[in-house]
């Protein structure tokens, strides 16, 4: 089947359907401050030590962002991703289908690739790894199973 929709098309139109829903969102731009004073836990201003620690774990995001190369289409992707992983608005409030559409790919995709950064941050033994908008594993694991038994394609096999 042919799409006939534009890549620019199909970003215009995640756009719309996200202020639609959100309209109360806007994109102000925020000073250096007023990002930590969202910190509601801090009482007081973080030491030059918990200041290096979060440099480095902000490097470390624009690494893996730029680690599948610098096209701009690789970059929003993983951009995307990393957002929803932070919890940070507005990623966070997109949904799978409007981040892919934004990436120029399916919502399959962009949930695939979350997967991979979650299990990336398992692996490296982070507690709350499980990215927002996630199924379990347990679910993973029942629908492998489901599909195993599926007779509804021709030719199809059981395994």
């Amino acid at each position: 089947m042919k799409d006939f929709f534009s890549p620019e098309e199909k970003v215009d139109a995640a756009l719309r359907k996200f202020h639609q829903r959100e309209a109360g969102y806007s994109s102000t731009p925020r000073g250096y401050e007023e990002i930590f004073a969202l910190d509601e836990d801090a009482e007081m201003p973080p030491s030059d030590y918990e200041m290096r620690q979060r440099a480095l774990g902000a490097g470390a995001v624009l690494v893996w962002i730029a680690s599948e190369g610098l096209h701009p289409k690789k970059l929003v992707r993983r951009l995307l991703v990393a957002g929803r992983a932070c919890a940070t608005e507005p990623f966070n409030l997109l949904t799978m289908e409007e981040a892919g559409l934004l990436g120029d790919e399916e919502k399959a995709t962009h949930s695939a690739r979350c997967k991979v950064l979650s299990r990336m941050m398992q692996r490296l033994g982070l507690k709350g790894f499980k990215i927002a908008g996630q199924k379990p594993e347990s679910a993973t694991a029942k629908y492998s199973a489901a599909a195993k038994g599926n007779r509804n394609r021709a030719n199809s096999v059981r395994k």
